[in-house]
């Protein structure tokens, strides 16, 4: 057999099923600097693309990445339950999992990834699990979060069985080792590919949206659900509202059935006409947004190291997060972490004092390069493959 080694990626969904946010492009940036190397990458997916949506192809390649998909029993228990049920796929690994020398599981608590650690142990497989953050206590309490919690009791053993756990930061790791006594966990953070950034063309945001070069714009880019907490954004921006600064939020990515009640809050709140929606945005068109934005606003119940602040570093941008985003490294780019967000007013203040110091704000970018280079970190993941 060749030197090089085959790589089975399991994962629920993957591209073009962007709106599934971090895990696909994780996912999808490994793959693409591992076939490289690899004599073969394939990933196991389903039909999923977004919450009315499915993706047609079975088969195809993708940037040299082998995709096989399996159709979802049903799109809507899929996005919205995490019940993804692709039963042909059981059939598959049972049958060609023995072909590959590695099983790297990406989002682990759902049936593909039970079926994917099942049959590779059963197979003598090197398995390896990253979770991105699904094991977090917020994230398991969450709603709509119980066929989760029914996995996790029965997959347990096979938690104890993988060849290593990746972890997106510390906190995670701590997280992980609660559930398991597998001592294999390393912390592999997400890194930022440079090369995304090289040829952005830039759209001037206050001339799309005739705002006056005085208007502080804050910018917030994931997906608009639940735990992501925009309830609690906008009653900080409410109370900010009351300093009588010229602002607006907008919000770029998809919805999953919580803007209308965002819509209506804002309203009662008063500021709807300071909220701008602009919808789904890949690419250069969520970069140019972070290029013209003056602070970047995330305040997630739960998250484990999420790109968008890299993305936001990186375009040297403010970025005031909750403490619940777990990433306590930002604090290593002069960047200013909102703690425990119960007192609006304190957070304001915070918020009005850094923006008028925005002349002196400096960002570490070659750090940044250096610790989150994507090339560094999977120059890591290839080592823990061996």
């Amino acid at each position: 057999m060749n030197s090089k080694k085959r790589l089975l990626v399991v994962i629920p969904y993957f591209v073009p099923a962007w709106s599934y946010g971090g895990p696909v492009k994780v996912a999808y940036d490994h793959c693409v600097w591992l076939i490289k190397r690899w004599r073969d990458v394939t990933v196991l997916t389903t039909d999923a693309l977004d919450a009315e949506n499915r993706i047609r192809a079975k088969e195809e390649v993708i940037d040299g990445i082998n995709i096989i998909r399996f159709r979802n029993l049903s799109n809507y228990l899929a996005k919205f339950h995490n019940l993804y049920l692709p039963w042909w796929m059981k059939s598959w690994l049972k049958k060609n999992i023995r072909q590959c020398d590695v099983v790297h599981i990406h989002d682990i608590l759902n049936f593909p990834a039970w079926w994917g650690m099942k049959y590779a142990h059963v197979n003598k497989v090197k398995y390896f699990l990253q979770p991105h953050g699904i094991l977090s206590s917020v994230r398991l309490e969450s709603k709509k979060m119980f066929i989760k919690q029914w996995i996790l009791k029965r997959m347990k053993s096979l938690f104890d069985q993988a060849s290593w756990f990746l972890a997106l930061t510390k906190q995670e790791k701590i997280e992980i080792e609660q559930f398991t006594t597998n001592q294999y966990v390393h912390i592999l953070p997400n890194g930022i590919n440079r090369k995304e950034f090289e040829s952005i063309h830039t759209i001037d945001i206050r001339k799309k949206y005739w705002l006056r070069n005085s208007t502080t714009i804050f910018s917030f880019l994931w997906r608009i659900q639940y735990i992501k907490w925009l309830d609690i954004a906008f009653r900080l921006l409410a109370e900010f509202d009351k300093s009588n600064k010229d602002w607006v939020y907008v919000i770029v990515w998809p919805d999953e059935w919580e803007k209308a009640s965002l819509i209506s809050l804002s309203q009662e709140l008063g500021i709807e006409d300071k909220i701008i929606w602009c919808g789904m945005k890949l690419g250069d068109e969520r970069f140019w947004l972070l290029k013209w934005s003056d602070v970047f606003l995330f305040t997630s119940r739960a998250e484990w190291f999420p790109m968008t602040i890299l993305e936001a570093l990186w375009c040297d941008l403010p970025v005031y997060i909750s403490d619940g985003c777990n990433f306590p490294e930002v604090e290593n780019y002069n960047c200013w972490i909102l703690l425990p967000i119960t007192d609006t007013a304190m957070c304001t203040e915070i918020i009005i004092e850094k923006i008028e110091m925005k002349n002196t704000f400096q960002l570490g970018i070659k750090r940044i390069l250096w610790e989150y280079d994507i090339e560094n970190s999977l120059d890591t993941l290839q080592n823990i493959y061996k």
